[in-house]
């Protein structure tokens, strides 16, 4: 039988690839000053190729595509929402694409375009969709049970219609929760319009292409993600900022502000995290790892959303950043990390309120907040993340 591709020579450009900017990611950055940050940019650098082998070799079938997942807990990387649940899909402006199903009522339900190829991230760029607000604002059309149909292509057809680009694109369905034992998760599906069955068996080139791609998206992904990590050490040290975009201008969620903090925590130091809750249709603070990882949001208490954070009476937003619990509602749960990012998005925001942070010893911290701040026992918070866990279970997040 005759071989018209090498595949050695590909597989050993695969594994140099990886050997090369694992070396640079891993071993090079400055930032990892411990046992524990080691490991978890190991853990990072085998978590993004994950994504890159699910999205670039099983999920790139523009001409027959459906929904994968390539950011979960165990897929984490790239800023990841842990209120959120990401469906994502490789196309092409060669096809014309019909989404539908039905709604859910997550209370964030979006649909977004990009123009470009995730396997050139950095070269991809936002360029539309249509968003629903449980509650608030909205421009997509539902039927009265839920259900939805939206058009992709380049020519505009239907009321829910999406813009395809010319070239490679790809999509997301974000679904975010706000009151997590509530609501209930989505059902919906994609395909090509005017697609037959079966579909063309792969063939010895889609495997070369896929491969190609790959290695591209191995050696490239890794610039527009140290690009963005690199906004949360530009801000001063006492504030949480919002810059503009995620990774750079144009490589953001529309009509979202993204906080950019940071925090050095001592063993004995808790740090107050203090704002004015913005005039937001959602809003959310969380931690990260210095690799844009958020932590363990399964098991432990990383983030609080605005449905979730528990307000004082003068109106603020305050909540603690320690290592151990602090006995009150609002904890940001560092999980012995020392050093570590703050992420907050504002959603569809009238307003940008910038987070103040205060550090003061774990031992009295109690005298630092207001008087009237609630009170919660190890038994409550338990509970509140055995309830956590099992809602987010519910809708599919792990797996």
């Amino acid at each position: 039988m005759s071989k018209d591709y090498d595949f050695r020579a590909l597989a050993t450009r695969l594994v140099e690839t990886l050997l090369r900017r694992g070396d640079e990611v891993v071993f090079g950055d400055k930032q990892i000053t411990d046992d524990l940050l080691q490991g978890e940019a190991l853990r990072y650098f085998t978590r993004v190729f994950s994504a890159g082998l699910v999205s670039q070799l099983e999920g790139n079938t523009p001409d027959y595509p459906s929904f994968i997942k390539i950011i979960s807990p165990w897929l984490n990387w790239g800023y990841t929402n842990p209120d959120g649940t990401y469906s994502f899909v490789n196309l092409h402006g060669d096809y014309s694409y019909r989404i539908f199903g039905k709604r859910g009522t997550a209370k964030l339900f979006d649909i977004e375009m990009w123009d470009g190829d995730i396997a050139q991230l950095s070269k991809a760029v936002s360029i539309g969709g249509m968003r629903d607000i449980v509650g608030g604002k909205s421009d997509m059309h539902f039927e009265e049970d839920g259900s939805f149909e939206v058009i992709l292509s380049k020519e505009q057809q239907g009321r829910n219609w999406v813009k395809l680009p010319e070239g490679h694109a790809h999509l997301y369905i974000r679904q975010w929760y706000y009151d997590y034992e509530n609501e209930v998760p989505g059902d919906f599906y994609i395909e090509r319009i005017g697609a037959t069955y079966p579909r063309q068996a792969l063939t010895a080139k889609h495997h070369v292409d896929n491969f190609e791609r790959l290695i591209n998206f191995v050696d490239t992904v890794w610039a527009p993600l140290k690009q963005g990590i690199a906004l949360h050490y530009q801000g001063e040290p006492g504030v949480v900022p919002f810059p503009s975009g995620l990774i750079g201008e144009g490589n953001a969620f529309r009509a979202q502000r993204y906080g950019r903090g940071r925090f050095t925590l001592g063993p004995d130091e808790a740090i107050i995290l203090e704002v004015t809750p913005p005039q937001a249709q959602y809003w959310m603070f969380g931690l990260m790892s210095p690799f844009w990882e958020i932590y363990d949001w399964l098991g432990r208490q990383v983030s609080i959303n605005g449905h979730q954070a528990v307000i004082d009476d003068d109106g603020k937003f305050r909540a603690v950043i320690a290592h151990q619990d602090p006995g009150v509602p609002n904890w940001l749960d560092a999980s012995g990390h020392r050093h570590g990012l703050i992420a907050a998005r504002y959603n569809w925001s009238d307003d940008v309120p910038i987070p103040t942070l205060k550090t003061v010893p774990f031992s009295t911290l109690k005298d630092e907040l207001p008087a009237t701040t609630r009170r919660i026992s190890p038994e409550e918070r338990s509970e509140i993340l055995r309830r956590r866990l099992l809602s987010q279970r519910r809708r599919g997040v792990d797996w």
